[in-house]
């Protein structure tokens, strides 16, 4: 394993791990620009991330898997410095910071929707979306919620991105 800048002890399996995560989420994304998931060999993606197969397979079973991984970590971020939890008193500006987010990082959402793999970003949204519902009635609420806000996303990805968070925000606050 070729360590840089970040050294890694070879005591710490955890820092292994870590190196080895990060530099196949990098390679993977790397490649995505140039290629289809589907084109892209493990063999390939360890070559770019200079890390050995054996170690892809400790951390991941799937390429996809490594995307599913990235899309949560960036979701906890976004969750972890939020500056409040989803509240119905300040849902449209829950929402426009949550389109902020995704505005940040459409170039990644847009490799997803070139893959055919936008439907990682809606399996988050349900997680997260979805964690804090009680009765049946809320959960069919947050569901519509999630849905909804996947949905109008994803059109505005297909749409070329043009409208701002703000304008996002607007529209989907008018629909619910």
């Amino acid at each position: 394993m070729k360590q840089n800048e970040k050294n890694v002890s070879p005591r710490s399996n955890e820092g292994r791990n870590t190196y080895v995560i990060e530099h196949i989420t990098r390679a993977l994304l790397e490649l995505l620009k140039e290629k289809n998931l589907s084109d892209i060999s493990i063999s390939e993606l360890c070559d770019k991330a200079e890390v050995g197969r054996v170690s892809f397979y400790r951390n991941f079973e799937t390429k996809e898997d490594v995307l599913k991984r990235y899309i949560d970590a960036l979701t906890k971020e976004f969750a972890k410095n939020q500056r409040f939890r989803y509240d119905t008193k300040r849902f449209h500006e829950y929402t426009i910071m949550l389109f902020e987010h995704l505005e940040v990082h459409k170039n990644i959402c847009l490799l997803l929707l070139n893959n055919d793999l936008l439907y990682i970003i809606g399996d988050i949204f349900d997680k997260y979306f979805l964690r804090d519902a009680g009765t049946s009635a809320e959960k069919y609420n947050q569901m519509y919620v999630s849905g909804g806000f996947f949905n109008i996303f994803k059109f505005w990805l297909i749409g070329g991105c043009v409208e701002s968070p703000e304008e996002l925000a607007d529209m989907f606050m008018g629909f619910i």
